[in-house]
């Protein structure tokens, strides 16, 4: 993908916008088409969960839970906070605690810098971050 936009709050700012796409369409629970798009951009990667219109659906749909998994290698240092604004403290990926806000940003052994986020909510509580028992970094609804 190859395109330019505007930024919403200033029509004289124009940005580029190019990536690599993919898109998976998949047939989840009873019949229902969930899509996974990934993009791949020089700086970074991103993808989304979509869940496109369903005539069986209705015209809403409750999401009752999400548990995206990010796997990081031993070693990790995540600059974590608790709550909006909040102070960023260095920690090993193995002792964050529940609940942690986004940005993540993980500093990789090798010197590597990546961060956790997210975009385009739309009636979805934000994630937060947690730790399982395998220390992988995990999403949770808010």
């Amino acid at each position: 993908m190859d395109k330019r936009r505007r930024f919403p709050n200033d029509a004289a700012a124009i940005e580029n916008d190019h990536y690599n796409a993919l898109k998976v369409s998949m047939k989840v629970g009873k019949g229902r088409i969930l899509q996974l798009e990934f993009r791949a951009y020089n700086e970074g990667a991103a993808f989304r969960y979509i869940l496109p219109e369903q005539p069986h659906l209705g015209p809403s749909v409750v999401i009752t839970g999400e548990c995206s998994q990010f796997n990081l290698p031993q070693g990790c240092i995540a600059y974590e906070h608790r709550g909006a604004e909040g102070e960023y403290h260095p920690v090993a990926v193995s002792e964050l605690k529940p609940d942690c806000e986004r940005p993540l940003t993980v500093v990789f052994p090798d010197g590597t810098y990546a961060a956790i986020t997210e975009a385009g909510l739309v009636d979805h509580p934000r994630m937060l971050l947690a730790p399982d028992i395998e220390q992988r970094c995990a999403a949770q609804p808010a």
